[in-house]
């Protein structure tokens, strides 16, 4: 009779170097595995990041939708109403009253734009010609 042959699974013990290469292997597995998890993390917070801003932009929009208006800077005139004792402020984009408040003791005061300190004026003989300054000065 013929020798028959076959293969089969059976129980087969490494040796030392091949132990060795397996367990070289498995060290470059893991740091690849860490590799790719920081990647996955890095990806996933930028991901995270912009659905984050497009929801806060999709709200704020809602907001603005639902309320029908936002609050902007927008200049006015101001306009005093000294018999009712109050400052109208105007819109300047639509000419629209926007509101008025009461005027502050403080707003009673004289405002005196001086057009520089007003200091006397040495000519080469060393007199003071006070006269010539304020000529110059416009009073």
């Amino acid at each position: 009779m013929k020798d028959r042959h076959s293969t089969e699974l059976l129980k087969y013990e490494f040796t030392e170097e091949e132990k060795r290469d397996i367990a070289s292997e498995m060290a470059r597995k893991v740091n690849e595995l860490a590799q790719a998890e920081a990647e996955k993390k890095a990806v996933n917070s930028q991901i995270k990041s912009k659905l984050d801003a497009l929801t806060a932009s999709i709200q704020e929009a809602s907001h603005r939708y639902s309320n029908g208006y936002e609050m902007r800077n927008i200049k006015c005139r101001i306009i005093p109403d000294w018999i009712r004792k109050i400052w109208e402020y105007f819109r300047e984009d639509t000419g629209e009253f926007a509101f008025s408040k009461p005027i502050d003791p403080s707003d009673y005061q004289l405002e005196i734009n001086y057009p520089s300190p007003l200091r006397p004026f040495w000519d080469w003989r060393g007199a003071i010609e006070m006269e010539w300054v304020l000529d110059r000065v416009g009073t």
